[in-house]
């Protein structure tokens, strides 16, 4: 989470059981609205993507402080008091803040 609290992210295995591919997913919180939270996502390789869902994901994640970076399995998130930039071993990834979201 970032320490606004304004983005949060979550990584894990997608799909059923525990062999699924490894992905990150990130919550822009003050981006809900009637159609869902809008949401970006990726795999440890390949290309970024982003969406909205009707959810409502825990927030209760710790802290990354600015100027510090998370890795896990080849996907890297570094905060920043302009935003939260997540890119993974392809180069692929997105930047989130309030005010702009772009994938690359």
């Amino acid at each position: 989470m970032t320490p606004s609290g304004n983005v949060a992210c979550n990584v894990g295995l997608l799909g059923p059981g525990t062999h699924g591919p490894r992905a990150m997913g990130c919550a822009v919180y003050s981006l809900t609205d009637k159609r869902g939270l809008a949401t970006w996502w990726m795999k440890t390789t390949g290309p970024a993507l982003s969406g909205r869902f009707q959810a409502n994901p825990a927030t209760d994640y710790p802290k990354l402080a600015y100027g510090r970076s998370y890795t896990w399995h080849g996907i890297r998130c570094s905060s920043a008091t302009i935003g939260l930039t997540c890119k993974n071993l392809s180069g692929h990834g997105f930047f989130l803040s309030r005010r702009r979201q772009r994938v690359f």
